[in-house]
């Protein structure tokens, strides 16, 4: 990219890596088995984030800064739609085949909201409502306003109950149920904002991070953390992943835009780190290797491999 890359998805068949950079506002998809790059695209403003629907790169939805979604196919930008208030996450729902994005700012209600874009029918459906401080001085802040409350970051328990987790500006994780489409559950005492989601595969662990550099990990059983970490740094969390090494031990990958660290899901205990040169936007996991790859605020993507992580790709 000609000055730096936001954000990096690799897709499920392990072929094909998408990333989202500027400036120019541009999307670049290479081919890994080729190890080159197979098209570049630009679009009319900056992405934010993106999900890949397909087995492949073929169809990706585009969540802007613009308060732009739009839908991009291998001919090009197929379509877009607005969205009522600027998103900060974007998640895809595939049992209902919803688009789901976090929102900044209160309804009429005075509740923070996920806007829920339903893609079989082609609209929106009734948003999720979530608690993130009302109109007052303790709360949210005015609507419009600087400190006016969010829902920060969402994830959602895929192979499993499915289960949806929304963590907001006022340190609260709360779940939803996406067939009943109600509240299951709230989550509070966070230090900060709730920046960064992420269930493990097994859907009953949830590791939370926050504005301050905290990471807690909960059992979905148990309303009091298993662990507390601190990042160290004081920046906020931007990404954490669930991991299995190759010898079948668990660790939990988190990342600031300073370091990458990689610790015990047991006891905490650091395992490895890695502090890029430049400050990092966004981190991807070849899933069951040992490749990691970056979007940060440099011309280069990186890819840093860990051997006791995992083999190395079929690609390499």
């Amino acid at each position: 990219f000609e000055e730096a890359s936001n954000c990096i998805r690799i897709s499920e068949d392990g072929e094909w890596v998408m990333s989202t950079g500027t400036y120019k506002p541009q999307i670049h998809v290479h081919n890994l088995p080729q190890l080159s790059l197979s098209f570049t695209r630009h679009t009319t403003s900056l992405n934010l984030s993106f999900v890949l629907l397909s087995q492949d790169y073929s169809k990706s939805l585009h969540l802007q800064t613009d308060r732009k979604l739009e839908f991009h196919t291998p001919m090009g930008c197929h379509y877009e739609v607005r969205i009522p208030r600027y998103g900060r996450d974007l998640l895809y729902d595939r049992h209902a085949a919803e688009a789901l994005v976090p929102a900044v700012g209160l309804d009429a209600d005075g509740k923070g909201e996920v806007f829920r874009m339903n893609l079989e029918l082609g609209r929106y459906m009734k948003s999720y409502q979530i608690e993130v401080g009302g109109d007052d001085e303790t709360g949210g802040g005015l609507q419009g306003g600087i400190g006016v409350g969010s829902v920060n970051v969402g994830a959602i328990a895929e192979n499993t109950h499915n289960l949806l987790a929304f963590g907001t500006s006022i340190g609260t994780v709360e779940f939803w149920d996406p067939r009943s489409k109600s509240r299951a559950a709230l989550l509070s005492g966070h230090d900060g904002e709730v920046t960064a989601l992420d269930f493990a595969s097994s859907g009953l662990s949830l590791a939370t991070g926050s504005s301050t550099g905290m990471i807690q990990l909960f059992d979905l059983r148990r309303p009091v953390p298993l662990l507390k970490k601190d990042h160290g740094y004081g920046f906020a969390v931007q990404k954490l992943i669930h991991m299995t090494t190759s010898s079948q031990e668990k660790k939990i990958m988190s990342a600031d835009k300073r370091i990458i660290k990689i610790w015990d899901e047991q006891s905490g205990d650091p395992w490895t780190s890695v502090e890029p040169v430049v400050d990092i936007n966004d981190v991807a996991w070849c899933k069951n290797t040992g490749m990691l790859l970056t979007a940060n605020e440099g011309k280069q993507k990186h890819a840093f491999f860990v051997p006791q992580l995992g083999t190395a790709p079929k690609w390499c």
